[in-house]
């Protein structure tokens, strides 16, 4: 379905997406935040366009569409038969489920489900940059910093960036 903002004061409605299967908002729970929680206040949406982020999202409909992060971007997009469920922003990844098929002794197969996790924290912080807005991604980088694949996070997007260089 569509994804709208609706503004029921002034009655504007301003459309984000479309062709949307799933959408997730941010945790704000008091028990995920530690100190200042970066990703809190985010939107995320799933459907025929990829993954899409707008951060930090506020519900003003005269901004909103200038907050997106990310759309269509390579680095986000699952493998073909994974489904994304949702995102655990705490550790920066990305959730999704895929099933996997078995034909053992039996005359019938045999189906399992399977947990692939995926990290978003280097597009964020690419994003973020290329929007010129680098104390924001000098933060974000901080308070993930901790997070134990940062290091692998920093190294995506190394080469996200020297890739994009190469065209």
């Amino acid at each position: 379905g569509n994804l709208s903002l609706c503004d029921l004061g002034t009655r504007r409605r301003v459309q984000l997406a479309s062709n949307v299967e799933q959408f997730w908002f941010g945790s704000t729970s008091q028990a995920h935040m530690r100190g200042r929680h970066h990703l809190a206040n985010s939107l995320w949406a799933y459907g025929d366009l990829g993954l899409q982020v707008w951060y930090p999202f506020h519900a003003d409909a005269q901004h909103v569409q200038s907050l997106r992060l990310t759309s269509r971007d390579q680095s986000l997009e699952f493998d073909a038969e994974v489904c994304p469920i949702g995102f655990v922003s705490e550790l920066g990844v990305i959730v999704g489920l895929t099933q996997g098929v078995e034909y053992g002794g039996a005359s019938y197969p045999c189906f399992h489900l399977h947990t692939k996790t995926h990290p978003f924290l280097h597009c964020m912080l690419r994003a973020l940059i290329e929007k010129e807005d680098t104390a924001e991604a000098a933060d974000v980088a901080r308070f993930y910093s901790s997070i134990p694949h940062f290091t692998h996070s920093l190294e995506l997007l190394l080469h996200a960036t020297l890739e994009e260089e190469e065209f």
